[in-house]
């Protein structure tokens, strides 16, 4: 995929930033990022061959969050205390989160950009890490996304499709359940500075590295899709 001058020069930026403390080089389309509405559905996404079969477009979409609020108001802890969550760790969480994220009109609104939702909406998930707060029976996750906007039944297909990391604060409800809170994303304008701030320091290098493994996979998304209606 071509990139404009701007998306190259913002890419050549953070590179060279992480050369200078010898870590690797994360995927440049989350390095770059959303640079305008023209190009936003253009970010590279792993679902390349099926948006290449359908002429479809993806989007990086990583913003500021709904309420207009800086990361500096919703900055976390830089070293919290952490209970490992993974797919494979805890599937019980990693479930009734993927389900909430999937269904909350907010994470589709940042993933359509606004627009209008034509099909399922599926999302795969890599939890990276949670906190745990007893009192107030409130979690904060940290997770990537990998969300899209799928045709259903014997041909499906993703028509558009977003990769996000966010930090998503939920809510212990009875028998197991929980409840989205609030939803945050790194800013496009600051994005690095963002992820840094707002994500324990372990988990915002492994967001800058594209080091993350949502589930279910692409694949199984589209399998997913096709056992709809």
């Amino acid at each position: 995929m071509n990139v404009d001058n701007l998306d190259q020069r913002i890419s050549a930026a953070l590179e060279a930033r992480a050369e200078a403390v010898r870590i690797p080089v994360g995927d440049p389309a989350l390095l770059a990022g959303r640079t305008a509405r023209s190009r936003r559905r253009r970010a590279t996404l792993g679902i390349a061959t099926a948006l290449a079969a359908t002429a479809a477009t993806t989007v990086l979409a990583v913003s500021l969050n709904d309420g207009g609020r800086p990361a500096s108001e919703v900055a976390t802890d830089p070293n919290p205390p952490m209970s490992p969550s993974s797919p494979t760790g805890n599937l019980g969480l990693h479930a009734a989160l993927r389900q909430e994220l999937q269904s909350d009109t907010r994470v589709i609104d940042e993933v359509l950009l606004g627009g209008v939702l034509t099909g399922a909406f599926l999302c795969g998930v890599d939890l990276l890490g949670s906190t745990t707060e007893d009192r107030s029976k409130l979690d904060v996750h940290y997770v990537w996304l990998v969300c899209g906007d799928f045709t259903t039944g014997e041909h499906a297909e993703v028509t558009t499709a977003g990769a996000i990391p966010a930090v998503v604060t939920t809510r212990r409800i009875d028998m197991g359940e929980l409840e989205i809170v609030d939803v945050q994303y790194p800013r496009q304008s600051a994005l690095q500075a963002d992820i840094e701030q707002m994500f324990p320091a372990e988990i915002a290098q492994r967001i800058l590295m594209r080091d993350v493994d949502p589930r279910p996979t692409e694949a199984e998304l589209v399998e997913e899709a096709s056992a709809m209606p």
